[in-house]
Formats: C-alpha cells, structure tokens, sequence
C-alpha cells in the first residue's frame, strides 16, 4: 500500500467510518481519557489517548506485518494533531505554514513544493 493510500484511508476512517460508529472522536477519547484517568490515578487528556493509541499501535507492528497498524497510527496522530492545544486558528504553527502550503486565490493549497 502506497503512502497516500495510507493517508486516505486513515482520512476516511476517523472522519467517516469510526465517526459514524462511535461518533465524535475527541468526545470518545475524552470518555477513555476519564476511565484511564480514574483507573491509574493520574490526569489523562483525550489527545494522551490518542498518544497512547498510537504507542500501542507501534507495539503491535512490531509482532505482526499488518498494514491495518499503520493506517490506524496515521488517524491518531491525525486526531492528536487536531486536538493539540495551543495551536493557530488554521491549525498551523507559523514555522510549519510556509513549508506546506501556498496561496490561490485566497484558499490555501496543501503543496510539496519548497
């Protein structure tokens, strides 16, 4: 499976798939975050979940050859990603914005180009 098919279907999974299984996906993580949070006696946030989701993910590369790994380490570190405080109202930290997109005719344009 090429790169961008990884991408897209981790895409379609956290925004279409899961998202209409398990609906609003900072809401589910929140409700992991506050079990988990519970359970071990620390402070766990929805994007920690995620995080950890990931980790787990990671881990279970590492006893079987799946593709399914990747494509889920993809749509939780989008979902991090998303959750992620602090960051600009586009979703973009300044240093990041000129490496990843251009301006077209007022929209922006995810690009490759430097």
């Amino acid at each position: 499976m090429k790169r961008e098919e990884i991408l897209s279907t981790a895409g379609r999974l956290i925004s279409q798939d899961r998202a209409a299984t398990y609906g609003d996906a900072k809401e589910s993580h929140q409700r992991i975050a506050d079990l988990w949070a519970t359970y071990l006696g620390v402070s766990i946030t929805a994007k920690d979940v995620a995080a950890l989701m990931v980790l787990l993910k990671i881990s279970r590369s590492k006893g079987a050859k799946h593709v399914d790994n990747w494509i889920d380490v993809a749509g939780y570190a989008a979902l991090a990603g998303e959750m992620e405080d602090g960051v600009k109202k586009d979703g973009l930290r300044a240093d990041i914005r000129p490496h990843t997109e251009r301006e077209s005719g007022g929209d922006r344009v995810a690009c490759n180009e430097e």
